[in-house]
């Protein structure tokens, strides 16, 4: 990340710009994480994801969810994927994008009862609920699909270096968003680097079950 060298010398009362954008790298790089846990598929010096370490028999195409029972036979079927091979279900969970979690948590019974009141304390069918945007909502021809992850978290585990790796320099060069070649030095600018080293696997690939093609929300 490229910072102003003014914006360093005239941050005045202010004097840990620097901080601050080390702490905003650090949080990217946390969301970063998340992606490569969910969705990476292991080649570019990525991790591979749950996505891609899923059996492609636990790879399932969900229902148009048109119905509450279409949506409930989605879900168990998830569920049942792991019941069938005797996961340890040790701590399993879901993973979903918010337009499904609101779809999920909007839907109502013939007396306006809503059909999942747990969700409001995040959890689903007995099970916890991560909601977050590193699941894609613009899969598919249509650029409308989504996935819902059930998986046992008790079976996955991150490998990482615990020490983040940050580098100063003003001489360095850079990409900027489009493709270029910018060099620091002659910007007037100092760059921050952090690098992570980090990998992730479940002890069995069993433990992990996809609904893909989620169009519910869309």
């Amino acid at each position: 990340v490229p910072i102003a060298n003014d914006l360093l010398s005239y941050a005045g009362t202010n004097p840990n710009v620097d901080k601050v954008v080390v702490d905003d790298l650090t949080a990217a790089l946390a969301t970063r994480e998340d992606k490569a846990f969910i969705r990476d598929d292991g080649t570019a010096n990525t991790p591979k994801g749950l996505r891609f370490w899923a059996l492609a028999g636990n790879l399932i195409q969900a229902s148009d969810g048109a119905t509450l029972q279409k949506v409930e036979t989605d879900l168990n079927k998830a569920i049942l994927a792991l019941e069938g091979v005797d996961a340890n279900l040790t701590t399993p969970g879901w993973i979903m994008a918010p337009r499904v979690f609101r779809f999920l948590e909007g839907m109502r019974d013939g007396n306006g009862n809503k059909v999942y009141p747990e969700l409001a304390q995040k959890m689903l069918k007995g099970y916890p609920v991560g909601v977050t945007t590193q699941v894609p909502v613009n899969l598919g021809v249509g650029t409308n699909e989504s996935e819902i992850y059930f998986a046992d978290f008790g079976d996955c585990f991150i490998a990482e270096d615990e020490t983040l790796l940050l580098d100063y320099s003003k001489e360095a060069s850079y990409q900027d968003g489009s493709g270029n070649t910018v060099s620091a030095f002659q910007r007037d600018q100092t760059l921050v680097r952090v690098i992570a080293k980090h990998d992730f696997g479940p002890r069995h690939v069993e433990s992990i079950s996809v609904l893909t093609k989620v169009t519910w929300g869309g």
